[in-house]
C-alpha cells in the first residue's frame, strides 16, 4: 500500500521535508536565499513605493470629495437666491 500523502494544510512536521517543491523545476535563480537577498536590497524600496501610491489614491479620492462638497455648496446657495 503506498503511503498516504499529507494534505496542504497539515503542520510541517507531517509533510516531512517537501518544502523544497516550490523551486524544483525552476531555474537556478529560485534558490529561497536569492529571493530573500532582492527582498532585503528592495525591500524597502518596495514599501515606499506602496505607501506613496496608497497616499496619492487617498488625496485624489480627499480632492473629489472636496470639489463635490464644493460643487453642492454653491449649488445650494444659487438656489436659495
Amino acid at each position: 500500500m503506498p503511503a498516504r500523502r499529507s494534505p496542504l494544510w497539515s503542520p510541517p512536521a507531517q509533510r516531512k521535508g517537501r518544502v523544497g517543491h516550490l523551486c524544483r523545476n525552476r531555474p537556478r535563480t529560485c534558490v529561497p536565499s536569492a529571493h530573500a537577498k532582492l527582498l532585503q536590497k528592495y525591500g524597502g524600496l518596495l514599501v515606499t513605493a506602496a505607501v506613496a501610491v496608497v497616499l496619492a489614491v487617498g488625496g485624489w479620492q480627499a480632492w473629489r470629495y472636496y470639489e463635490a462638497r464644493e460643487t453642492a455648496r454653491v449649488a445650494q446657495n444659487y438656489l436659495a437666491r
